[in-house]
């Protein structure tokens, strides 16, 4: 259940992870949903990173220089 709430929330889907559903889907739809979710992912990492810097900031900020 965790699993899918990740995977809806996120955007990482079928394609990204090595699921295929079928020889249905062609080639430009598979790249497509890999290009969305690298995408999205790639959104999230970003978010992470910057709220990491500024904790650390924060942090330093309340050391006393000696």
């Amino acid at each position: 259940m965790q699993l899918k709430l990740f995977e809806d929330i996120s955007g990482v889907g079928d394609a990204l992870l090595g699921r295929t559903h079928g020889t249905a889907r062609g080639v430009e739809m598979f790249d497509t949903q890999v290009r969305n979710a690298t995408i999205a992912l790639a959104d999230i990492f970003d978010t992470f990173t910057s709220f990491t810097q500024t904790r650390n900031e924060k942090a330093l900020a309340t050391i006393p220089d000696t």
